[in-house]
């Protein structure tokens, strides 16, 4: 059977790693590849109802950005996020609630959408908190701005220089505090249309509590129980996403995983690593995996 043509774009204002490893895949398989630059490319002369559109996070960060994704979604591309996705997973405190809306376990979270001392305190007693806990950014990745606070001083002092550098920047960011939860690892699973593909264990380097593999954490592929497997794979349908990599902290086997974050644009770095040491044969077994789903879909 011949197959039929289809594109795919990766949608971004920067080149990095991921454009040559996207690229050199479809290369590799004769399929159609563009880079769409959002800050100068014409959707239009580059999107069609035929075309995988991966998109990476800076296309959240003006309106005019997501506006093009919005037109690329009009025109009938498949949209490896679409723009309420992305709005969704970009903003935590949103995102915990909507998986709270269907009984996801998560740590206790609040907004602080003020730095008023009274309105701190009063947020951080309304959830029988305890120090430490962690403060968020709204916004954020990589691991930039996450911070612990071990006293209400702390904490005070912290969500005001926050807000004093908001204000410099305009750019209104409020922050979430989070209950601390205690671990040596966290997981990323990688979930793909309602599977989830590929997951990966990640150890902070030491005096350091996050996880990101930009900061320097280790990774290992790991499997994961049916119920982590389930709550992933939950976390991500409720938030559309086609393609995402959901957090977690591992509980009890038997018991439910605490759900950090689901990420919209996951970088691919970590788990490529991870599953190369483990055997895979191919330099981006996670990425191949993902343009093939796509692949086949396009020739059903």
């Amino acid at each position: 059977m011949k197959k039929k043509k289809f594109k795919v774009v990766l949608a971004t204002d920067r080149k990095g790693r991921e454009l040559q490893t996207l690229s050199n895949i479809c290369g590799e398989k004769e399929i159609p590849f563009h880079f769409f630059d959002v800050r100068h490319d014409v959707v239009k002369d580059h999107v069609h109802d035929n075309t995988v559109v991966f998109t990476r996070g800076p296309c959240k960060n003006r309106l005019g950005y997501l506006n093009k994704l919005t037109e690329m979604e009009m025109i009938g591309a498949t949209m490896v996020n679409n723009r309420e996705t992305q709005e969704v997973c970009n903003d935590k405190w949103r995102c915990h609630m909507m998986l709270e809306q269907i009984g996801l376990t998560q740590p206790k979270t609040v907004m602080i959408a003020s730095s008023r001392d009274d309105v701190i305190e009063k947020q951080f007693y309304s959830l029988d908190l305890e120090f430490p806990v962690v403060v968020k950014k709204l916004e954020g990745s990589y691991g930039i701005g996450i911070m612990i606070a071990d006293t209400m001083l702390g904490l005070k002092t912290i969500i005001q220089t926050l807000y004093k550098e908001e204000a410099v920047h305009q750019s209104g960011d409020d922050v979430i505090i989070q209950e601390f939860v205690e671990h040596k690892h966290d997981y990323r699973a990688h979930v793909l249309d309602g599977q989830v593909i590929a997951a990966m264990k990640r150890t902070p380097q030491e005096g350091d509590f996050r996880s990101n593999v930009s900061r320097g954490a280790s990774v290992k592929s790991v499997d994961l129980s049916d119920i982590e497997k389930q709550h992933c794979i939950m976390a991500a349908t409720h938030v559309s996403a086609r393609w995402c990599a959901v957090d977690f902290i591992r509980s009890d086997k038997e018991n439910s995983p605490i759900i950090l974050e689901v990420n919209h644009a996951p970088h691919t770095q970590g788990i490529e690593e991870a599953m190369r040491d483990s055997g895979a044969k191919v330099d981006a077994p996670l990425m191949t995996q993902i343009v093939e789903h796509f692949e086949r879909l396009a020739n059903e």
